[in-house]
């Protein structure tokens, strides 16, 4: 396993770890019904949860970028066993970067 590998593996532990604990606050709010406090947590992680899936996916298109094809929206998201939406959402905040457009 090549260094890239071995990184791409790490975000996937890292997203894994966040839907985890994201579900185990969302059953914690399950039982206990609305908590202004915990109803903020949940948001707040659902936000870092879709973030490091973000992260994966952004290694995932990046290493596919890198070999300089020309791909569609369909081709990365097929290649990179990603969801359409989330590889739309990765490359918009790519070319904001690049090109300081939003």
């Amino acid at each position: 396993m090549g260094r890239d590998d071995a990184r791409g593996a790490v975000y996937a532990d890292i997203a894994e770890a966040f839907d985890a604990v994201l579900s185990s606050a969302e059953g914690e709010r399950a039982e206990r019904g609305e908590v202004p406090w915990l109803d903020e947590v949940i948001a707040e992680l659902a936000s870092i949860t879709r973030q490091a899936h973000d992260l994966v996916v952004l290694h995932a298109v990046g290493g596919i970028l890198a070999q300089r094809g020309n791909y569609s929206m369909a081709d990365l998201a097929a290649l990179t066993d990603a969801d359409p939406a989330a590889v739309r959402r990765v490359l918009a905040e790519l070319r904001a970067r690049h090109f300081g457009i939003r």
